[in-house]
C-alpha cells in the first residue's frame, strides 16, 4: 500500500498488493467467517486491526481485504468500517470514507468520547474482568473503543 494520510495511517491511492491467487489463499486462510463479521485472526495492531505482510510491509488487513473485493483505495480515503469492529475484513462491512467521515462516525457511534482516559482504577477493572465481560461491553462500560480495551490487555503481534 503506498501513500499515507497524516503520517499515521496507509490511505488510497498506487496499491502495490499482490492479487495472485497463491496470496488470496493466504490471507483467508487467517479469516474466520462468523454469521456477521469475517474475523482477522493473525497478527494485530494495537488498536486490534489486522496485520499482514505483503513484500515484507506491514498491511492493514481490513484495507487488503477492501482492495481484494473493490480495487484499489481512492486517494486520500481511509477504509472504514460499518460494524465498528476493528479485526472484522468482511468486505460488505467496508467503505472507503474521508476522516472527518471517520471522526463523525466515531463520535456518533459513541465509539469514542473526546478526552476520555481511563483512571488506574478503570485499567485494573478491566483487567480483572478480561474473559469474563466481552471487550466490547468493556468499551461501552467505560466509554471507551474496544481497540482502547485491547491496548489496556497489552494486546500485540
Amino acid at each position: 500500500m503506498s501513500g499515507r494520510c497524516g503520517g499515521k495511517y496507509p490511505c488510497g491511492g498506487g496499491s502495490t498488493m499482490l492479487i495472485d491467487s497463491p496470496f488470496h489463499e493466504r490471507f483467508w486462510s487467517k479469516v474466520r467467517k462468523t454469521k456477521e463479521c469475517w474475523v482477522w485472526t493473525a497478527c494485530r495492531t494495537g488498536f486490534g486491526y489486522g496485520q499482514i505482510r505483503i513484500n515484507r510491509r506491514a498491511a492493514l488487513a481490513h484495507r487488503v481485504s477492501y482492495e481484494i473485493a473493490y480495487g484499489s483505495i481512492p486517494q486520500g480515503l481511509y477504509v472504514l468500517h460499518k460494524c465498528d469492529n476493528p479485526p472484522c475484513v468482511r468486505p460488505e462491512h467496508l467503505w472507503a470514507g474521508t476522516h472527518a467521515q471517520n471522526m463523525h462516525d466515531m463520535f456518533s457511534k459513541g465509539r469514542r468520547t473526546p478526552f476520555r482516559k481511563l483512571s488506574e482504577r478503570d485499567v485494573r477493572e478491566i483487567r480483572a474482568l478480561n474473559g469474563i465481560i466481552p471487550r466490547k461491553e468493556l468499551g461501552e462500560r467505560f466509554k471507551v473503543s474496544a481497540a482502547t480495551i485491547s491496548r489496556v490487555m497489552g494486546d500485540q503481534c
